[in-house]
């Protein structure tokens, strides 16, 4: 880099500057209670989930990305909606901080005046999580977890979700999440696991097939 700032952490990795095409500010969050939706601009926003409780975050999408809609039978989920801050007003035009632009010199980035940000942890690649589909000893299908620890302030945002499940039909489950705040017997770990699954039915006989996430997902933590 010829010009403008770097950051980095104390290990060395790069965090933001000049070179950075673009970060993320928390614009609106809440929660969703089952059954209910959630509007976004998925030209400039992405939702995140999270939940307070073990449990599962299942919804579907529309079509056009613009609606997110919560399962009637999951409960209550949390969210938070993120904006591309070169899209979003900063939330005050304070005289101290710091705001980093382009070397357009005109398009932000980054600015301190925005009161709640992200932290990036892991991006999941395409096609590479879902559910095993191979039972455990306890006749269990655990997801593949995209998050060790403890999940109180770790969001999970899907590029899109998909879930219709009926009993006696099958269906999909498509970047669907699964919540362990507390381990169990049956799920002896504490994070977030992501679940993919095709389910069908032929001659009276359930058939699982392992479906693997079509999208990135994004794991972060809410920050502010």
């Amino acid at each position: 880099m010829t010009y403008g700032i770097e950051v980095f952490s104390s290990n060395g990795t790069f965090q933001l500057g000049t070179t950075v095409e673009e970060a993320l500010t928390v614009v609106s969050s809440g929660t969703i209670t089952a059954g209910n939706s959630i509007s976004l601009n998925p030209s400039n926003q992405i939702i995140a989930f999270n939940r307070t409780d073990n449990g599962f975050i299942r919804g579907n999408t529309n079509a056009t990305g613009t609606l997110w809609t919560s399962h009637a039978s999951y409960g209550t989920v949390k969210y938070i909606i993120l904006e591309r801050m070169s899209t979003k007003a900063e939330d005050s035009a304070g005289t101290y901080g710091i705001r980093i632009v382009k070397s357009d010199g005109s398009t932000r980035n980054y600015s301190s005046n925005y009161s709640k940000g992200v932290e990036i942890i892991s991006v999941v690649a395409p096609n590479s999580v879902g559910n095993a589909q191979i039972q455990d000893a306890n006749g269990n299908l655990p997801p593949d977890m995209i998050y060790l620890g403890n999940p109180t302030d770790i969001y999970a945002a899907p590029g899109s979700q998909a879930f219709n499940f009926q009993s006696g039909v099958g269906g999909l489950r498509q970047e669907t999440f699964r919540f362990f705040h507390t381990a169990t017997s049956a799920f002896p770990r504490i994070g977030i696991g992501a679940e993919g699954i095709y389910s069908f039915f032929l001659n009276g006989s359930q058939t699982r097939i392992r479906f693997l996430n079509h999208s990135s997902i994004i794991v972060l933590k809410q920050k502010g």
